[in-house]
C-alpha cells in the first residue's frame, strides 16, 4: 500500500497544451504558465495562474503571423507577445560550445567579441594556437590587441602570433592605415627571423628555408600596400636578403631601387629590362647608363637606340666619356659608343656639336684615316656642306694623332691651303695638286700654290739635271699654263745649262706673242667701238622729234597747250628752264604737272620724296604737292634743273619703272581705308 500511495505522488504533471516558437515551448498547467528554453531545456519563465485570472484554462494557441500565443480559458481570453526572443540565444549556444550557432546570432559587437573569445581561449586551452589566433584576430574589443599579443608571445607561440598579425591585417580598413603599416612591418621583421632562424637550423638549400622564403614572397606581394617602403627595403637590406629587395622594389614599382641593386650585382641585362619598361621615367637611365656601359656595351646600346628620341643623346654623353679615355680603339666600349653616335647622327638626325666633337675624338683613335676622312667630307657636314664639328677642335685632335691626310680636308675647308699644300706634299703628291686647284676664283692663290709644289718637287727629286728640268717642264704643263718657264727658273741652281730650256724657253715666246697679238686686236675693237660712240653721241645731240599739233598728254588725255592750235602762249620753257611738256623718242608726249605725279606714283619712296621736295620750290608745281612736304634746300633755278635731269630720264610708260611697278599692289591701303573697294561693291 505504502508503495501504491507513492507512484501517483512521483507521477510528472501533464501539461494541458502546448505552444511551440522558434526557440521555446509554452506548457500550459492547471494552475501555471511555464517557458522552457528548446536549447537549453530550461524553465526561463513560469507564470502562476491566480488572483485575476478568470475561469479555468483550456488550451493554447499561436499566430504565426503576429507571433502571438493565446491562453483562452472557460470565461476569457489571454495573449503571450513573443518579443526578442532570440536575444539571449547566442549565450546559450556558445555556454553549449556550439560557437558557429552563437556567432551567427549575435547581435551587437560585444556579443561576437565575447563568442570570439570564448573560441580563442578554448582552443588555447587545447593547444590550437593556429585557430587561437584566428579566432583572436576576428575580436575587435576586448581583449585588446595587445593582451592577444602579450598572451601569444608569453606562450612562446612565433607562429600563432604570425597568423594573429596576418589574419588581423587582412580585416584592417583603409582609416587604420597607421595600424596596418605597423603590423605589416613587425610580420615583415617575423618572417626575416624565421627565414635566418631556418638557415641556421637547416641549412640554405632546406624545404624549411625555402618555404620561409616563399613565405616573406607571398607576404610581400599581397600586403605591399600596407608597407612603408623606405622602411621594408631598409629592413630587408639590413637582413641581407636583397634578392628579396629587388623583388619587393619591383612589386612596388621603385625602379631605382632595382637598377641600383642589380647593377651592384653585376646583372647588368636584368637591369636594362626593367629600364625599358615605359613606366620608367629618362632621368633613371641617365643615372643607371654610366655603369650599365661598363658592364655591358653592347646591350646597352641597343637599348638606346631602341629607346630612339626619348633619351636625350646630350645627358648620355657622360657614359661615352669614359669609353673616350680608352686607348684602345679596337675594345668593345669605344666601337659601341662609336656606333650609338653614328646613330645618333645618320637616323635621329642630331646636329648638336657636342655629339659631333665626341664621335670626332673616337674616329681620331681607329687605325687609318678612311673613317674619319668619310665623316670630315660627308657626315659631318650640314645640308648646306656647313660642318658640324667643331674644326679648330677637329684640326688640334688630327694633328696631335698624325692624321695628316684629314688635317689637309681640315686647312682646305678652312680656306688655308698654303697649310693644306704643305701637309700633302708630306703624304701625296696627288693630294697636293688637287688641293692647289681648290681656288678657283684666286688664280693668284693657285699660282702661289703651285709654285710651293713646283719647288717640292725641283729640290726633292735628286735625279739626273736633264731629267729633272724635263719633269720640271710636264709638270708646268698640268697648271693649264698657270705656271711660266720663268716662275720655275728660280729653283733650279745657277749653272744650269740653257739647252736644257730651249724648248720651253721657246715655246714660252710663243705664248706671249700670240698674247701680243690678241691684244692688239682687242684694242683695235675698242678703238672702233669708241668711234662709233662718239658718232652716236654727236647724232644725238641734233636729233629732232616731230610732234604733231594738238598732241594729247599720254597720262590725263588733255590737249597739251602749247601744241593746240589756240595756243596763246608759245612753247618756251616755263620760268626757271623747266619745260612745260616733254617728249620721249617712244612718241609720248607728258605735261609736266602730269610726269611730275606720274614719276611720283612708279618711283622708290626716296625718289618720290625727292621730286616732291624740288617740286616745292617751283611756283607752278607747288599748290600739286602735300603740305607736309619740305622744300629742297635749293634755289628755284637749281631746283628745276634737277628737276628736270629726273623728268627726262626715260618714258615712264616704257622704261623700267613701269616693270617695277608690277608688284605693287593694285588698291593701296589709303584707297581701302578710305572706303573705295567698299564702293566697288555690287
Amino acid at each position: 500500500q505504502a508503495g501504491a500511495a507513492a507512484s501517483p505522488a512521483a507521477e510528472p504533471q501533464r501539461p494541458l497544451s502546448v505552444a511551440i516558437t522558434e526557440y521555446h515551448l509554452v506548457l500550459l498547467f492547471a494552475g501555471s504558465l511555464k517557458v522552457l528554453n528548446r536549447i537549453s531545456e530550461r524553465v526561463v519563465h513560469e507564470e502562476e495562474l491566480d488572483g485575476n485570472f478568470r475561469g479555468v484554462p483550456l488550451g493554447l494557441a499561436r499566430d504565426e503571423h503576429a507571433q502571438v500565443v493565446y491562453l483562452y480559458t472557460s470565461e476569457a481570453l489571454y495573449s503571450l507577445e513573443v518579443r526578442n526572443e532570440s536575444q539571449d540565444v547566442w549565450r546559450v549556444y556558445l555556454e553549449k560550445g556550439r560557437h558557429d550557432l552563437a556567432l551567427e546570432n549575435a547581435v551587437t559587437v560585444d556579443q561576437r567579441n565575447h563568442v570570439y573569445g570564448s573560441k580563442a581561449k578554448g582552443h588555447a586551452r587545447r593547444g590550437e594556437w593556429e585557430d587561437a589566433a584566428k579566432a583572436y584576430a576576428c575580436v575587435c574589443g576586448q581583449p585588446s590587441f595587445e593582451e592577444i599579443c602579450l598572451e601569444l608571445i608569453e606562450s612562446q607561440q612565433p607562429v600563432a602570433l604570425r597568423t594573429f598579425l596576418r589574419e588581423r591585417l587582412r580585416k584592417m580598413t583603409p582609416q587604420e592605415r597607421t595600424q596596418a603599416t605597423m603590423v605589416s612591418t613587425w610580420l615583415t621583421e617575423i618572417y626575416l627571423d624565421q627565414i635566418n632562424a631556418a638557415y641556421i637550423r637547416h641549412g640554405r638549400d632546406s624545404k624549411e628555408h625555402l618555404a620561409a622564403l616563399e613565405d616573406l614572397r607571398s607576404f610581400l606581394q599581397h600586403f605591399r600596400r600596407h608597407l612603408d617602403e623606405s622602411t621594408t627595403s631598409r629592413l630587408l637590406s639590413s637582413y641581407g636578403h636583397m634578392e628579396e629587395l629587388i623583388k619587393y622594389a619591383g612589386l612596388v614599382e621603385d625602379h631605382e631601387t632595382v637598377v641600383q641593386n642589380l647593377i651592384q650585382r653585376d646583372r647588368a641585362e636584368e637591369a636594362i629590362g626593367v629600364l625599358r619598361n615605359p613606366a620608367v621615367r629618362p632621368l633613371l637611365w641617365y643615372k643607371a647608363s654610366p655603369k650599365l656601359f661598363l658592364l655591358e656595351p653592347h646591350a646597352t646600346v641597343d637599348a638606346w637606340i631602341i629607346a630612339g628620341k626619348s633619351l636625350d643623346p646630350i645627358k648620355l654623353l657622360p657614359s661615352l666619356l669614359r669609353a673616350s679615355d680608352d686607348r684602345q680603339p679596337a675594345g668593345p666600349h669605344h666601337k659601341e659608343a662609336t656606333r650609338y653616335l653614328q646613330h645618333c647622327i645618320s637616323r635621329m638626325q642630331n646636329a648638336d656639336c657636342r655629339v659631333h666633337n665626341l664621335l670626332l675624338s673616337f674616329l681620331a683613335k681607329e687605325e687609318g684615316e678612311g673613317p674619319l676622312l668619310k665623316y670630315l667630307t660627308s657626315e659631318g657636314l650640314s645640308a648646306s656642306g656647313e660642318p658640324r664639328y667643331d674644326a679648330k677642335f677637329a684640326l688640334r685632335l688630327c694633328m696631335k694623332m698624325k692624321k695628316v691626310r684629314c688635317c689637309v680636308q681640315l686647312y682646305s675647308r678652312m680656306g688655308l691651303f698654303e697649310e693644306a699644300v704643305n701637309n700633302a706634299l708630306h703624304v701625296d703628291l696627288e693630294l697636293a695638286k688637287a688641293v692647289a686647284d681648290r681656288p678657283e676664283d684666286d688664280n693668284i692663290l693657285r699660282k702661289k700654290l703651285w709654285l710651293v709644289i713646283a719647288r717640292h718637287v725641283i729640290e726633292q727629286d735628286k735625279s739626273d739635271k736633264g731629267e729633272n728640268i724635263r719633269k720640271a717642264i710636264a709638270f708646268r704643263r698640268e697648271t693649264d699654263s698657270l705656271l711660266k718657264v720663268e716662275d720655275i727658273l728660280p729653283f733650279f741652281p745657277n749653272f744650269v745649262l740653257i739647252d736644257d730650256f730651249k724648248e720651253a724657253i721657246i715655246q714660252s715666246l710663243e705664248e706671249y706673242n700670240a698674247q701680243i697679238e690678241g691684244l692688239r686686236d682687242e684694242m683695235d675693237e675698242i678703238t672702233e667701238g669708241t668711234e662709233a660712240l662718239r658718232q652716236d653721241i654727236a647724232a644725238a645731240a641734233s636729233r629732232v622729234v616731230t610732234v604733231p599739233q594738238g598732241e594729247h598728254c599720254a597720262k590725263c588725255g588733255e590737249p597739251v597747250p602749247q601744241l593746240s592750235e589756240n595756243a596763246a602762249v608759245s612753247a618756251a620753257p616755263a620760268p626757271g628752264g623747266l619745260e612745260r611738256f616733254y617728249v620721249f623718242p617712244s612718241g609720248h608726249v607728258y605735261k609736266t604737272p602730269c610726269l611730275v605725279d606720274l614719276l611720283v606714283d612708279l618711283s622708290p619712296e626716296s625718289t618720290a620724296r625727292k621730286i616732291q621736295s624740288l617740286c616745292a620750290n617751283i611756283p607752278f608745281l607747288r599748290d600739286r604737292m602735300p603740305s607736309s612736304v619740305e622744300p629742297a634746300p635749293y634755289g628755284q633755278e637749281e631746283s628745276c634743273r634737277r628737276l628736270d635731269e629726273i623728268l627726262g630720264q626715260e618714258d615712264p610708260y616704257c622704261g623700267d619703272l613701269l616693270v617695277k611697278s608690277v608688284s605693287k599692289p593694285f588698291v593701296t591701303e589709303e584707297e581701302r581705308a578710305s572706303g573705295e573697294v567698299a564702293s566697288w561693291g555690287i
